[in-house]
């Protein structure tokens, strides 16, 4: 029982971090795997935040030209 209150504490400091990159523009949601990140993205590409400041090539995009 300690271990998976543990593990489910370490789980809700991962997605609170992993929120707050893709909110403030550090990070993509990547919707191939999951869709939980999206609202936080689509708030940061509206509001020009982070990565969403400038021009930028996605990263699934950019590997499939470079393998």
């Amino acid at each position: 029982l300690h271990l998976s209150i543990r593990r489910q504490r370490q789980m809700c400091i991962r997605d609170s971090i992993n929120a707050l990159l893709v909110e403030r523009g550090w990070a993509l949601a990547y919707r191939k795997y999951s869709k939980d990140y999206v609202h936080q993205e689509n708030q940061a590409r509206i509001n020009n935040l982070g990565l969403w400041s400038g021009k930028f090539t996605l990263p699934w995009e950019w590997r499939s030209k470079n393998r």
